[in-house]
């Protein structure tokens, strides 16, 4: 696979980036993991202190407000002597207790007093009846099992007592404490003293935690954020820095991509440093020196053999053209009027005709491959197409050999007339050789132009190719096997590099030359010539 031409990469195929993402993916999982262990621990510890902080409060509430309480039903005179007492025990519960509790500066949620056994409202008057909701009965039961049954242990206030918090149905928590309390109910003075009955009762105080779940809320919001912006800071942050510790492997890749364009003296060049990059880039200069070696010995090599064969070829074409006189003279004044000797004669000139076509195709080929300059002229390609033809015209026969023009003009390139032609010459005669027999044969030679380019194509309605055969078409001393030329002795006068000599033509201006086939339809050759030459 070629690496000419970089291919437009997707953003997600940047090692740079992948390795960021992975980084950044890595460290917010686990800033995520502590984030969530931090929020539970936080989370519980703001609860926790949140209950106690109010179960202080609620039993020093409760003590404070007990002994106000007391006062307000038991009347005394100014010699400190009890009077008759007020009857509105309730209403005393409220002023005295509930209404200081849930007002400012206490704001205490909900204040009732339950019965022990039961946990129905008893005060204050406009909650008689049945529990607040947030009462649980089975606080209740363990708070009596705590102080048991005799009214004389409900005093102990501060000492027994149940808390807890619990979640209302909008998910918000609510705290919750049950206290032992002494409700008294003031009877009658007797010499100056209050007699009232001891009455066991439950004092429930509760408190809604919104507060602390807002805070909780706000401290899962501040680290979710948190961990957002440590993720795209790793972006902002890691992107360049890995690009800069990638930079050096941008090199090698560069340094790969001109290598693989064709120029062998490039070198990556970095410092030796002793990571895995460094190395690499040590071990890539090192290929790419016997890289450039190798192709040097290669160059050096074929250059010898294309000296070779234009040297071969140039010095053969002397004793060919003596063998041939030889021959012909031989033809004149024969020798012997013997049939066979006169067939032999025949057969031997042509092969040397035959010898002599391979030994000027292949010189015209290392005359290519050396370089050889281009006997470059502005030419009409019409003119040159139309001679091309008549020449074809005269060995189709019944065949017809046709010529069209786009009907632009003439058409004119900067071209070598003769090689044009010689290229043509070769597509005509390869269509006559594997066109049809017949009368119904066709050979199409045609001209058209574009702004950059004059584009001659020459087409048949023959077999066509093989499709295993198209790839080596324009190969030196390719024979197709699968072809089937039209005149029997095609396959024998034949050398096998008339394409190869128009490839080679066709390069030499900076053309290209191809060919397209469909079994049983035909076969088009096309080569382009730039307009500029």
């Amino acid at each position: 696979m070629s690496f000419v031409g970089r291919r437009r990469r997707s953003f997600w195929r940047s090692l740079r980036w992948r390795l960021t993402a992975w980084y950044v993916a890595l460290l917010a999982v686990i800033l995520t993991v502590l984030g969530v262990i931090l929020l539970a621990l936080v989370s519980q510890l703001l609860l926790t202190n949140a209950t106690q902080r109010f179960a202080q409060e609620a039993v020093t509430a409760a003590l404070t407000r007990r002994a106000a309480y007391d006062n307000e039903v038991i009347r005394h005179d100014a010699a400190g002597k009890c009077v008759t007492p007020t009857p509105a025990y309730a209403n005393a519960f409220q002023t005295m207790v509930v209404d200081p509790l849930t007002q400012a500066p206490a704001r205490l949620g909900t204040v009732a007093l339950l019965d022990y056994q039961t946990g129905e409202t008893i005060a204050p008057l406009a909650s008689n009846g049945p529990p607040p909701p947030e009462f649980q009965a089975a606080m209740l039961a363990r708070l009596t099992q705590k102080v048991g049954m005799k009214p004389a242990n409900w005093r102990a206030v501060v000492a027994l007592r149940s808390q807890f918090y619990q979640v209302t149905e909008d998910g918000t928590p609510v705290a919750v404490a049950l206290i032992a309390y002494e409700y008294r109910i003031p009877v009658s003075c007797v010499a100056g003293k209050a007699v009232y009955f001891q009455y066991p009762a439950v004092l429930l105080i509760a408190q809604s935690l919104a507060a602390t779940q807002a805070t909780q809320h706000t401290f899962a919001l501040t680290l979710a954020l948190s961990v957002g912006g440590i993720f795209l800071l790793g972006f902002a942050i890691g992107v360049p820095v890995t690009g800069v510790q990638l930079r050096r492997l941008s090199r090698i890749t560069l340094a790969a991509r001109q290598i693989a364009a064709g120029d062998l003296h490039q070198r990556v060049g970095l410092p030796p440093r002793g990571d895995e990059i460094g190395e690499l880039a040590q071990h890539f200069d090192e290929m790419a020196a016997n890289t450039e070696e190798a192709f040097a010995r290669q160059h050096a090599s074929e250059a010898r053999v294309r000296q070779f064969i234009a040297d071969a070829s140039h010095e053969l074409r002397t004793p060919l053209t003596s063998v041939r006189g030889y021959l012909d003279v031989l033809a004149r004044h024969p020798v012997s009027q013997d049939a066979d000797v006169q067939h032999n004669l025949t057969a031997a000139r042509q092969e040397a005709e035959r010898m002599s076509r391979i030994v000027t195709d292949l010189l015209t080929l290392a005359r290519f491959d050396t370089g050889r300059p281009l006997d470059l002229t502005q030419i009409d390609l019409g003119e040159v197409a139309g001679e091309a033809v008549d020449q074809a015209r005269l060995v189709a026969g019944t065949r017809q050999v046709t010529l069209a023009g786009d009907g632009g003009g003439k058409l004119l390139a900067l071209a070598d007339r003769d090689r044009i032609k010689q290229v043509l010459l070769v597509l005509l005669d390869n269509a006559l050789k594997y066109g049809r027999r017949d009368a119904s044969a066709l050979v199409a030679l045609r001209l058209r132009r574009t702004p950059e380019a004059a584009i001659i194509t020459v087409t048949d309605n023959g077999p066509g190719i093989h499709a295993e055969d198209l790839p080596h078409i324009f190969e030196r001393f390719f024979r197709a096997p699968n072809a089937s030329p039209s005149d029997d002795d095609a396959a024998s006068n034949g050398s096998g590099l008339g394409l190869a000599i128009a490839r080679a033509i066709v390069g030499a201006h900076n053309g290209t030359i191809t060919v397209a086939s469909t079994p049983d339809a035909g076969t088009t050759f096309t080569f382009t010539l730039p307009m500029g030459g």
